[in-house]
């Protein structure tokens, strides 16, 4: 096979310093030289340091700057077949194995699984124009105290160990197999189960709101797809016979007879692998029913159980680079297939979240984006699309196997990195977002991650304007989305325009992120209302909290005119917070030692910050996040000086909380009257309840008395009306003695006349209206004919 249809890598960064050229490519002749993964982490830290105790430098809201000349198709410059042509040179031949298979051994077996690995023909400052990979720049900057803790250290510390490609990929991930057709629906259901446990432990550690996908596809040609989209029988067999001419797949229509050459030459993408999940602990590779017989091959066409469509439909949307062509097969071809249509119409294309987090590199290629980002090279040596893919996924060479797999853990990772960036950038402080949402730190980072889901699904960059972009204003209006008729529309859209407003005055991470706690905290605050606008359904309420004065307070921790502060002064960065105070606020801040304050001298301290003790005492446990819990332990030791910070004892602790995401450490007496007063308000409330519903009863009862004393009244009403008409017929004197009888009210309750209150009885029946008994009327009536008797 030639070797432009098997090669599909795509480039390597990272150098180090230019003295050890020479040594290195000797040693590595064909990928450069290493940098350990401790070398990595320093250097970061250098750099944010260098960074942020410097004025803010010019275009701080660019993430990667440009460099021409060094990623792109020329011989001289990294791309795919520079990288898989120098691995081949260098590779154990072996003729029991492919091209590609030799090629992905060569650069697995001299890659290494923690080390970023660089062409040594360039310089460490070309290669990656930061000089530090962005995975790096995010490790470091997530070592400071007062940051989101989202991506949690173990996942960072474990995807700093696995980034580079190597065989050990294979033993680390549980891949568990799907192939339609033959993979019987309990175990379909069983994996469906199986996997939204993992999606579920990985949105807890870090909710990213989308999951990596790879596909992978081999050409037919356009007659044979048609034999397979008309098959009916419940398992059909399709004889596949190959592709021999690679034109533009035509429309999928029935063909007339003078196109049947056309039919015959003209080739079509199906699909034989749909891989996902993260590619650090576990994938789910699903395969479509290929056999080879006596080297023919063969479709088998089964429709697939319905257990798989639920398993695909309930994933989360899913990412990649340059994901739009895999859709588009997915949504359109499968059904052919013997699937039915997907819900895959949303997606997140990892090209659009580059850009969005402020790439200006003109090389948007997998190459570029894996040294800039983790500076090793990308294995993307056999092309997505080859009848290498065929086979089951148990059955293909470890070989591809690795390089279906490095491709999940690429896209998750990377996906992570520039994730943060944008939250670090756009949301840089915890406390206030958790203070708007009112929520702990995981339902604030769900939120973020469907924030981003919602503004970038669907959007796609259009490269003609993002050509000519020289701003990260101009490269975000060069995202687009797809209109009915397939092509990127010129209009920017609504949510590009909300991204823009938001990103005023940011500074990315690679120029050492935010530095001014206040600064940030009024720009969130003020970028609320273009969040709340965002229609994302489940956290519409979140957003209903208006900014009152008492949260500007709280926000600005009485501190004003924070706006029109400085952004670019000098500062002096001790590395251990990520936002500091400003030089030049209006009121100072105020300067606490937990471990000796006495409560004689905290008077004194506050007075000096010229403002409230709450205000005061809250801004600076923001500042000092970490010596919250020694400031708590000598409240604890010291009853007077917990009395006089009882005030501010709970809200302390909030802010601990929201910022670490633990729960900061007790003082025993305030503990002590919290739960005291909580339990004197929960005794009350459940006497409350008590006398409550007593009351309810006694009501019930009272009505229910009032209605049979109603009924009663109609009765001797009717009885009396009677005795009226019958006029003097009869000894009305004496007309009491048949009537019917009152109720006789007493402490009691309510009785008949001459009835105890054990032998009461109270009807508990609803009474339809005022009407006469039927017993009463009975009773009358055999009093009337009496008396007509004597009469007579």
């Amino acid at each position: 096979m030639i070797l432009s249809q098997i090669l599909y890598t795509d480039h390597i960064l990272f150098s180090i310093y230019p003295v050890l050229y020479l040594t290195y490519s000797i040693m590595y002749n064909f990928i450069g030289f290493r940098i350990t993964n401790d070398d990595l982490i320093q250097d970061a830290r250098v750099l944010l340091r260098r960074q942020r105790s410097t004025p803010a430098p010019i275009n701080t809201d660019i993430l990667v700057p440009d460099r021409p000349g060094i990623y792109g198709p020329g011989a001289s410059q990294i791309n795919r077949q520079t990288i898989c042509r120098a691995a081949r040179d260098v590779a154990v031949k072996d003729h029991q194995k492919s091209n590609a298979e030799v090629i992905i051994n060569a650069i697995a077996s001299q890659a290494s699984a923690s080390e970023a690995v660089l062409p040594t023909n360039r310089t460490r400052k070309e290669v990656i124009p930061c000089g530090v990979p962005l995975f790096d720049i995010m490790r470091a900057h997530l070592e400071k105290e007062d940051t989101w803790t989202s991506p949690p250290p173990p996942l960072v510390r474990d995807m700093a160990e696995r980034r580079g490609p190597t065989f050990q990929t294979l033993e680390d991930v549980r891949v568990r197999q799907i192939i339609i057709g033959i993979t019987p629906p309990e175990e379909i259901a069983d994996i469906h189960e199986w996997v939204k446990d993992k999606i579920r432990l990985d949105h807890g550690a870090q909710p990213l709101g989308v999951l990596p996908l790879c596909t992978t596809s081999m050409r037919i040609t356009l007659y044979d797809f048609l034999s397979i989209a008309d098959a009916k029988e419940p398992v059909a067999k399709i004889a596949l016979h190959g592709s021999t001419e690679e034109v533009s797949s035509i429309p999928l229509q029935p063909c007339h007879q003078d196109h049947a050459e056309t039919v015959r030459s003209a080739w079509i993408r199906i699909p034989v692998k749909i891989l996902f999940g993260n590619g650090l602990d576990w994938a789910v590779a699903v395969s479509f029913n290929i056999t080879d017989e006596d080297g023919s091959q063969f479709f088998v066409k089964t429709l697939a159980p319905p257990q798989f469509t639920a398993l695909l439909n309930c994933l989360p949307p899913f990412v990649n680079l340059g994901i739009k062509e895999d859709i588009n097969m997915l949504d359109t071809v499968t059904p052919s297939l013997g699937l039915e249509k997907l819900k895959v119409n949303r997606f997140v294309d990892l090209d659009t979240i580059i850009v969005m987090a402020g790439w200006l590199h003109k090389t948007r290629s997998r190459t570029a984006v894996s040294y800039i980002t983790l500076g090793v090279p990308p294995l993307r040596v056999v092309p997505m699309c080859s009848q290498l893919w065929a086979p089951s996924y148990d059955s293909l060479p470890r070989e591809l196997k690795l390089q279906l797999l490095t491709d999940l853990k690429w896209t998750f990772i990377v996906m992570t990195v520039f994730n943060v960036a944008l939250r670090e950038e756009i949301v840089p402080d915890p406390d206030i977002v958790c203070f708007l949402l009112n929520s702990r730190q995981l339902h604030a980072l769900n939120w973020w991650a469907q924030w981003m889901v919602h503004t970038s699904a669907g959007l796609f960059v259009k490269d003609t304007l993002f050509g000519l972009a020289n701003s990260r204003e101009e490269a975000l209006r060069s995202l687009c989305a797809v209109g009915v008729d397939g092509n990127l529309l010129n209009d920017t859209p609504h949510r590009v325009l909300v991204v823009l407003a938001v990103l005023q005055n940011c500074t990315t991470l690679s120029k050492g992120g935010a530095r001014f706690l206040h600064i940030e905290r009024e720009r969130i605050v003020a970028n609320h209302q273009l969040f709340a606008r965002q229609p994302i359904s489940q956290f519409i309420d979140d957003f209903d909290r208006q900014i009152s004065d008492e949260v500007l307070l709280y926000a600005r921790f009485d501190q004003y005119a924070v706006s029109r502060l400085d952004r670019g002064v000098r500062v002096v960065d001790d590395g251990s917070r990520f936002l500091i105070d400003h030089p030049c606020l209006r009121l100072p801040v105020l300067q606490l030692d937990p471990s000796r304050i006495m409560v004689q001298s905290l008077p004194e301290i506050v007075r000096r910050a010229k403002r409230s003790m709450t205000e005061g005492m809250l801004e600076w446990a923001r500042l000092n996040v970490r010596k919250v819990n020694i400031f708590l332990r000598a409240c604890d030791q010291s009853g007077p000086l917990a009395k006089r910070c009882k005030a501010i004892y709970e809200p302390m602790r909030m802010v601990f909380a929201r910022i670490t995401d633990h729960q900061a450490e007790r003082v025993r007496s305030l503990e002590e009257k919290i739960d005291r007063r909580m339990q004197e308000e929960l005794d009350a409330e459940v006497a409350h309840g008590i006398a409550l519903e007593n009351r309810i009863a006694a009501l019930k009862q009272e009505l229910c008395d009032a209605e049979n004393e109603r009924v009663l009244s109609a009765e001797r009403e009717y009885y009396i009306r009677n005795v009226q008409d019958i006029g003097e017929g009869m000894d009305r004197s004496d007309w009491r003695g048949a009537a019917p009888r009152r109720y006789k009210f007493s402490s009691a309750g309510p009785r008949h006349r001459g009835e105890s209150p054990e032998t009461r009885a109270c009807s508990q029946a609803p009474i339809a209206a005022p009407e006469v008994s039927t017993a009463s009327r009975s009773e009358l009536n055999v009093w009337m004919d009496a008396h007509e008797a004597m009469d007579e």
